[in-house]
């Protein structure tokens, strides 16, 4: 049941998020290449279009893919190539579903709107006294979940009911709305801001420069959740 469980947490998390940013490019005419849910090898995949839909094996994670998303293109339909206010909503797109996300769950699971609503509150201001710990220092790296962390959690939750699964489903779709909205590179909220610095900056700002920022980033992504899976794996012994 612990599998159920953290599938049914993943898919609840990532693909309204990776849908929000769907529905939006394609309502301001960017051109999507490929919307996927999960990683690594892909066990269905459908052209339709101009579009490649896939489910690949891990359910951890998800993407749209949008033409122009990190490279110069001279598609006009290229996301790089539409107007700032239209990049800023296909890019705020993700996390605002993950907030409607929370609210539904919690409405279902209080069972009206206003008690789900309150809860979302009351979570959300959780989660942002949680960063305020990490960013002061009093709460470090090593107190983070990773994927690992994360099923864990779901079996745990989940032997107490459903109303304690539902918690933890709003709780992490606050966290992974409010963690992609950061102002850091490869994040979504990254990528706002650039699109405010360049909007700014012209042309003093490529698109390759851009694209090299947010490859870096990116990457001390992945090194971080390399380094919480391994706390989590280690947590899971001691």
């Amino acid at each position: 049941m612990t599998a159920v469980y953290a599938i049914v947490l993943f898919v609840l998390l990532i693909f309204p998020h990776e849908l929000g940013h769907f529905l939006v490019a394609k309502m301001v005419g960017v051109k999507v290449n490929e919307f996927s849910f999960g990683m690594g090898p892909a066990i269905f995949k459908k052209q339709k279009g101009e579009t490649l839909y896939a489910i690949r094996l891990l359910p951890v994670g998800g993407y749209c893919a949008m033409e122009g998303e990190d490279e110069e293109s001279d598609d006009e339909r290229a996301f790089v190539n539409k107007p700032a206010w239209a990049r800023i909503a296909v890019l705020i797109a993700g996390a605002a579903m993950n907030i409607i996300i929370a609210v539904l769950v919690a409405t279902i699971t209080y069972k009206s709107l206003v008690s789900g609503c309150k809860a979302t509150v009351y979570l959300g201001e959780l989660m942002f006294k949680s960063l305020a710990m990490l960013i002061s220092g009093e709460a470090g790296v090593s107190d983070l979940a990773g994927p690992v962390g994360i099923i864990s959690m779901a079996g745990d939750t989940a032997t107490y009911g459903l109303t304690y699964f539902g918690n933890l489903v709003v709780l992490m779709s606050l966290n992974l709305a409010i963690i992609n909205l950061l102002p850091l590179p490869a994040l979504d909220g990254g990528r706002i801001l650039f699109v405010v610095i360049r909007k700014i900056a012209g042309e003093h700002m490529s698109d390759e420069m851009e694209g090299k920022v947010h490859g870096i980033g990116f990457m001390l992504l992945l090194a971080l959740i390399v380094f919480v899976t391994w706390n989590d794996i280690t947590r899971l012994f001691t």
